[in-house]
């Protein structure tokens, strides 16, 4: 029996909507509210939408094979630094806690523009998905105005901020300029009256949420993506002019930009956070420069940020402000996974900004090119100045498959008409047994497999949930052997969990227990500076100076330019009778010490107080 056209209209409005309803996944059954639920989800439905995308694949067997080409290459190329550099699983696989880098989630990215790109051959499929970018984020709307109006329900540990489901506000701004964008393009091919109003206040209402995030980002985002989509919809008799007006836009952005680092007569615009952002991205790209191949490993990035930073950043940031992104994702790529990953990225990437661009500034007549074309504009902006997000890049990666496909087609099209080569006009793939199987079989193992990765987190949340008294010694001893056995059951505890349990141990005076969870972490994470400083300063504590100096050797050797660091190491060499290199330390110390003049006298005092004691 023949599959009517409303029912496979129907199947395809169901990937943007699992797509973009998966990325408003919370629950408070976990300690990062931001991305776990949404890696699950996400991770669970892929089998599903590429079922889908083999179902409605109507591309011509060169595209087709053009496509997937690009695929597998895309996903051999971020695998293989991946696996070279790593030296955990779980940054290796999931990335750093509360972001979207690591490789597996990066592989399902790919796979979100490789099925968009295959459901793309469908001419209806551009306009479902504008559609539900602007629909199927009306409840994180609703949610952003339950903040605005401080009736959340929830006890989040960020309060009095609009982010929705997106645990940051530059992240929820983000979103709700996409969403508005696309809600642009459907408003300017409604015809009527009635959908029209409907449009103009759902616009409205999520114009009224982003400014009210207090995000500068999100609004100059959106004007990016509005304002091109008005340019792409120029007609050919108004060309000279929309030429005059790119010109202009692309001028005046000189000056404008300018003004944001602090320089020229647009000063007022200055951005503090964006003028940092531009030491992130030199570092970034000294990382890669100095590991061009494979990059310095999946995430890495905050582990060698404090070696990497020249001394202007140290002076303009203070000694102990870092970062573990360099918030912008092309150099945090080229970073982390060197040359290898950023190829595997601009795979997909080049072509669809090809396209885009040409299309905003040429003659279409297809609003939903157009649509996309901005859209994608308008997420590369937004990639070029922050953190990577997962509900952010769902929805950047489903434009870069949907401006894939209008490159790819365009280009294949052009050469088969060139050579004039017969080719198949293409059929929906049938819905045979073994495909079923494998949906079914595959959906609950890749729950699974995502399930097991988030246990330690659940756990801990569940621990976290009941109170102790200090004096319940019982409970607290039960509850740091439950913190050991997370790492002996699950190989996916990460940094922030240990963090959370060394935290604990330490507030109800278990400092040895402490030290031993800090130990542990250290043998997963070597170059995490936290958990180096946490360790030491409880090794001091405890009188164990052996394992102190050699902890701060490693800080050293990490931030050669942290004075506090070196007193410390000092005085724990002091302690052991080194005093010839404990002095050595000392000197050091005192040229850096410039850079502690954020914190106060303290330190200074300090430094003073170690140099009398030490001969």
């Amino acid at each position: 029996m023949p599959v009517s056209i409303s029912f496979m209209v129907k199947r395809l409005w169901l990937v943007p909507g699992l797509l973009f309803l998966t990325s408003c996944l919370v629950s408070q059954k976990f300690l990062d509210p931001v991305n776990w639920p949404k890696q699950i989800g996400l991770l669970a439905i892929t089998p599903y939408l590429a079922y889908l995308a083999t179902s409605h694949n109507l591309h011509p067997r060169r595209t087709l094979r053009a496509g997937f080409t690009c695929y597998l290459i895309a996903i051999t190329l971020v695998s293989i630094p991946s696996i070279v550099t790593s030296e955990n699983l779980t940054r290796t696989i999931w990335g750093t806690w509360g972001r979207n880098n690591g490789l597996l989630t990066q592989i399902l990215l790919f796979s979100i523009a490789f099925i968009v790109f295959l459901l793309s051959s469908n001419s209806i499929f551009p306009k479902i998905l504008v559609s539900g970018i602007s629909f199927f984020f009306i409840p994180a709307v609703i949610y952003g105005y339950v903040q605005y109006f401080g009736f959340d329900p929830f006890d989040w540990s960020q309060k009095n901020q609009i982010f929705s489901f997106f645990g940051n506000t530059n992240f929820a701004a983000a979103i709700f300029s996409l969403s508005a964008t696309a809600t642009l393009a459907i408003l300017a091919q409604e015809k009527r009256i009635d959908r029209k109003l409907v449009l103009v206040g759902l616009l409205c209402a999520i114009l009224f949420i982003l400014i009210n995030t207090d995000s500068i980002q999100g609004i100059v985002s959106f004007l990016i993506g509005a304002i091109s989509f008005v340019i792409g919809m120029w007609k050919a008799r108004r060309k000279k002019l929309k030429n005059l007006v790119l010109m202009s836009l692309i001028l005046s952005s000189v000056p404008v930009v300018n003004g944001i680092l602090g320089r020229g007569p647009l000063d007022f615009l200055y951005q503090y956070t964006f003028y940092l952002r531009t030491f992130y991205w030199k570092i970034g790209l000294k990382m890669g420069l100095e590991n061009p191949l494979v990059g310095v490993g999946v995430d890495s990035y905050g582990d060698f940020y404090r070696g990497a930073r020249p001394i202007e950043v140290i002076r303009l940031t203070t000694i102990d402000l870092t970062t573990n992104n360099a918030h912008n994702t092309l150099i945090q790529i080229f970073a982390t996974l060197g040359i290898l990953g950023l190829v595997a990225t601009l795979i997909f990437v080049l072509p669809a900004t090809y396209f885009s661009v040409r299309e905003i500034i040429g003659e279409s007549n297809d609003p939903w090119k157009v649509a996309c074309s901005a859209l994608l504009l308008q997420f590369l902006a937004i990639s070029s100045i922050s953190i990577d997000n997962i509900a952010v890049a769902i929805i950047g990666y489903s434009v870069i498959g949907l401006a894939f496909n209008f490159f790819l087609k365009s280009k294949i099209s052009v050469a088969e008409t060139k050579s004039r080569e017969v080719v198949r006009k293409g059929n929906p793939v049938k819905f045979d047994w073994a495909r079923t199987v494998s949906v079914f079989l595959l959906t609950p193992l890749f729950f699974g497999f995502a399930w097991l990765g988030s246990f330690s987190d659940r756990q801990l949340a569940k621990e976290f949930r009941s109170s102790l008294a200090i004096s319940d010694t019982v409970g607290i001893n039960q509850r740091l052997e439950t913190f050991k056995l997370l790492d002996s059951k699950t190989p996916f505890v990460q940094e922030q969990q240990f963090q959370y349990m060394i935290a604990f141990a330490q507030s109800t005076q278990q400092d040895s227990a402490a030290l031993d969870l800090a130990e542990l972490a250290l043998g997963h994470f070597p170059k995490d500076f936290g958990l180096l400083d946490r360790a030491s300063v409880l090794a001091e504590k405890l009188g164990r100076f052996e394992l102190a100096s050699q902890l701060r050797l490693r800080q050293v050797n990490l931030d050669p330019n942290h004075p506090l660091v070196r007193i410390y190491y000092a005085r724990s060499l002091f302690e052991l009778g080194k005093i010839e290199e404990a002095n050595f330390q000392l000197a050091k110390a005192s040229q850096t010490e410039e850079f502690l003049s954020d914190a106060g006298r303290q330190y200074r005092d300090l430094l003073e107080d170690t140099i009398n004691q030490i001969p």
